[in-house]
């Protein structure tokens, strides 16, 4: 998890169980492509920690996609899940995660 690990966080109730999830941008990850970008999803747990490893990895599509760069989330529709939004390249991904 190196490559600007941690460059850019959030934090969000993603799949609604109360429990907020944490984000964690790493944009110049190569897990895709030469930094293509990824995110990591960390589930809450009832003591205000998170899971020790992430339970989702979101990644870029193509190379130099710096996904995780900067990062946004919302419950657009206050059903109590989230959606995540990153700079992906010259513009904006968004990814629906739960």
């Amino acid at each position: 998890y190196k490559h600007y690990y941690g460059r850019s966080i959030a934090y969000l109730d993603l799949d609604g169980d109360e429990l907020g999830e944490l984000i964690v941008g790493a944009d110049y990850d190569h897990t895709t492509a030469t930094r293509a970008g990824a995110a990591f999803i960390y589930k809450g747990q009832t003591d205000g920690f998170f899971d020790e490893e992430p339970s989702a990895m979101l990644t870029g599509n193509t190379s130099y996609d710096y996904f995780g760069y900067a990062m946004a989330t919302c419950d657009v529709n206050n059903d109590g899940g989230g959606r995540y939004t990153s700079r992906e390249g010259r513009s904006l991904a968004s990814r629906e995660v739960c």
